[in-house]
């Protein structure tokens, strides 16, 4: 694929090719955890504007306990960039250094290892509640829970 279009320029054919890299395959508990995920996932549940659901929003509810289970899959494991995208997906939202809120979701978040370079949020009730990993260099540096503990 990245021959066919060698005549974009350069940052497209870069581009172009690292979207084109294939995830890693996972193991089969892993693979089955990550549909799970993706099927929990999608409910939206009160803190993302639907309607409340046990398993979905409440403390150690389904959702919860997963997510609980996918952190010390990807940390124990010490997942890399690929796995970790292959398990969750694309974060649901992406803080880099210069953001403003940086400093305080370094703060304000329980951490396993020594955060660095971008943090990778995946919402466990919307943006009240998430599961965040520091990535740099292709490399999970840290992971760990921001709570909002209301």
């Amino acid at each position: 694929m990245c021959r066919r279009i060698a005549a974009c320029g350069l940052a497209t054919v870069l581009t172009a090719c690292a979207i084109a890299e294939p995830l890693p395959t996972l193991p089969v508990e892993a693979q089955l955890l990550a549909q799970q995920w993706q099927a929990m996932r999608a409910r939206p549940g009160h803190f993302a504007g639907g309607e409340w659901d046990d398993q979905v929003d409440k403390w150690q509810g389904a959702k919860h306990q997963l997510m609980q289970q996918l952190f010390d899959l990807a940390w124990g494991d010490r997942y890399d960039v690929a796995q970790l995208r292959a398990l969750l997906g694309a974060p649901d939202r992406v803080w880099t250094p210069a953001a403003d809120e940086y400093a305080n979701w370094l703060r304000m978040t329980e951490w396993h290892g020594q955060p660095a370079g971008e943090l990778w949020a995946y919402a466990w009730r919307g943006q009240h509640d998430q599961l965040l990993f520091a990535v740099e260099s292709g490399q999970v540096r840290a992971a760990g829970w921001l709570l909002m503990y209301e």
